[in-house]
């Protein structure tokens, strides 16, 4: 049996850089929490729950949840809000929306069965500011 979350991680940060990019927005995407990139920035991290190997998906498959931390800057006159509201939208109103960038491929060019953002918090404005974090659940194929 093998789940290679590396390559699952790899693949949804090059996805979501690639889609980014295309629609003109300039977003650092790291794979891994690895130093600090300057914002606009997204960051994946491991789950924070366990991984149940063959749980209720069957011998073929598992689900796994990888968190993504976006952070964003404003310079005076902008709001923190604002930004963070860009990336969390859905659908044509948006072009750095975090959501589309996973649905546009949502098997991450193979890597993944499926994959799909599930929950967004923005984070506490007081002691978080200008930061929120999304979930993103990935079917993983075992092979």
């Amino acid at each position: 049996m093998a789940v290679n979350l590396q390559a699952v991680s790899r693949a949804l940060a090059d996805q979501i850089r690639t889609y980014l990019v295309a629609n003109g927005r300039d977003t650092n995407v790291n794979a891994f929490p690895v130093g600090i990139l300057a914002p606009p920035s997204i960051t994946i991290y491991p789950p924070t729950d366990p991984i149940v190997y063959h749980q209720s998906l069957g011998p073929d498959s598992d689900m796994v949840t990888l968190r993504l931390r976006l952070e964003v800057d404003a310079i005076e006159g902008e709001s923190l809000l604002i930004k963070i509201y860009d990336y969390l939208g859905v659908g044509t109103a948006t072009t750095s929306s975090i959501h589309d960038a996973v649905a546009a491929s949502p098997t991450l060019g193979g890597v993944v069965v499926n994959a799909a953002v599930t929950e967004a918090q923005v984070g506490d404005p007081d002691t978080d500011p200008g930061v929120a974090w999304l979930d993103v659940d990935l079917i993983l194929k075992v092979t």
